[in-house]
């Protein structure tokens, strides 16, 4: 298993796709390299093009007695730049970083006070206007718990169920940047995206707040606002079970 950290915004997102450079598919060519054999990297998450990770969980399955040092410095050896491995651990043969994960946290950073600057772009959203963060954090609020969110899934919709549970989003500032930290077991393609750029809406006064209710209730997707940008959109944290041989990854830090 590792922890891979990596810059979305030199990737075309995360899986393999043909004619395109994407995190699986250079992560799979260095896997190839050091081991001498076509490995399928498996992910804990597919992020798409623009989208960060800081700490997205990989896996592979190879019959190799090198220790996990040296498998870590060989793989990072051979990724471009864009992609770190932070850290390597064995785990059990049906180990699934995808399936086995009981836990994912994203994070969403903005700023309204900062300046456009073209090296911070890639990994920012610029805000329009400041928001009104009272309205925005009333709208979130609708959004925790239970509930069907086909209303703000990417199409086509890939997923056979469309509930999923929100445990928590958090709001909080640090310094010029705003963070939205969502937690859930799993999320919808494209949710999160889909649900910030309703929340940018409502804090700019477009549309109330109410709005989100009203979404999860009509369960159809919402017309005349944009998802948010893939800059500001980071893959956090993922969990797993307390008997899982990865339950010691933090994968990183996040506080609100």
């Amino acid at each position: 298993m590792f922890i891979v950290e990596y810059d979305g915004s030199r990737f075309q997102g995360y899986e393999v796709q043909p004619g395109c450079t994407t995190v699986q598919g250079e992560f799979e060519k260095a896997l190839a390299r050091c081991f001498g054999q076509p490995l399928r990297a498996l992910a804990a998450g597919r992020t798409d093009r623009g989208v960060h990770a800081l700490g997205q969980v990989m896996a592979c399955t190879v019959d190799t007695k090198m220790p996990m040092r040296a498998i870590e410095a060989a793989v990072q050896a051979q990724l471009p730049l864009g992609i770190r491995v932070r850290t390597t651990r064995r785990v059990h043969d049906d180990f699934h970083p995808r399936y086995d994960a009981v836990r994912r946290a994203y994070r969403y950073v903005m700023t309204e006070t900062l300046p456009r600057s073209v090296l911070l772009e890639p990994y920012v959203t610029f805000l329009r206007r400041p928001l009104d963060w009272t309205r925005v954090e009333a709208a979130a609020a609708q959004l925790v718990g239970d509930h069907n969110f086909v209303s703000f899934a990417k199409r086509p919709i890939e997923a056979v169920r469309l509930e999923r549970s929100i445990e928590e989003i958090c709001l909080s500032r640090q310094g010029p940047f705003i963070h939205a930290d969502f937690t859930a077991r799993s999320f919808l393609r494209g949710m999160i995206r889909n649900i910030m750029g309703w929340l940018i809406a409502v804090g700019e006064g477009r549309v109330p707040p109410e709005t989100m209710q009203e979404l999860l209730a009509a369960r159809v997707k919402g017309r005349g606002i944009e998802p948010a940008p893939p800059e500001g959109l980071y893959l956090v944290r993922v969990w797993y079970p307390d008997d899982s041989p990865a339950k010691a990854v933090d994968s990183a830090a996040m506080s609100c």
